[in-house]
């Protein structure tokens, strides 16, 4: 007898231990996309069929997963990033706080909420609803980051909707974030570090 075929399987939730620290990585799901733009803008049509095809990929479209993390250092609970959260919902994503009970926690349990930066798929799982999907949660974020999407002078066209996001979602919330310069401490064992390049901060 040959066994049925059971299709692709992808676990969701993956912890290892980095030293003394828990790190539990969470999909907060996957979305198909076009691969230009955003990503090879410098690259021809022609060279992109070339690197798809070279990785056995297709030409036209990739996987854009997205996987916020856990970090238990004993002490505090860091949630970095937020995923898409509500906005998501529809396209295959925003299943962070739902999988959080499959790593053993709950949104309550979390003890800091680290920005990276506030592109969609890091700053749309911040609210639920009308409510903050981490109550007791402290907020933390780049002050260059912030600062940036606040004035909106470094910001390209092509992201004013990520900006009008910011401004509803991160905004509002300025004085309950602490703003991060490079090497602050985070919790113990857990710091700051800059990496300019991908957003302003």
């Amino acid at each position: 007898m040959t066994a049925k075929m059971m299709g692709d399987l992808r676990h969701p939730v993956h912890r290892f231990t980095l030293g003394k620290i828990e790190i539990t990585s969470i999909l907060d799901g996957a979305i198909a996309m076009g691969i230009s733009p955003p990503f090879l803008l410098d690259e021809s049509d022609a060279e992109i069929a070339a690197i798809a095809q070279t990785a056995n990929l297709p030409a036209d479209k990739l996987e854009n997963n997205f996987v916020p993390v856990l970090v238990n250092t004993g002490d505090a609970l860091i949630m970095i990033d937020t995923g898409f959260g509500q906005f998501g919902r529809d396209k295959g994503a925003g299943l962070l706080r739902e999988r959080l009970s499959d790593a053993g926690y709950k949104p309550e349990d979390i003890d800091i909420v680290a920005l990276t930066h506030v592109h969609p798929d890091h700053i749309g799982g911040l609210w639920e609803e009308d409510e903050l999907a981490f109550p007791n949660a402290q907020l933390m974020i780049g002050r260059r980051e912030f600062d940036a999407w606040m004035s909106g002078d470094e910001i390209p066209e092509q992201r004013a909707q990520n900006r009008e996001m910011f401004l509803n979602l991160v905004a509002p919330l300025a004085d309950r974030f602490r703003f991060l310069e490079d090497g602050d401490e985070i919790a113990p064992g857990v710091n700051a570090e800059a990496a300019f390049g991908h957003s302003p901060g």
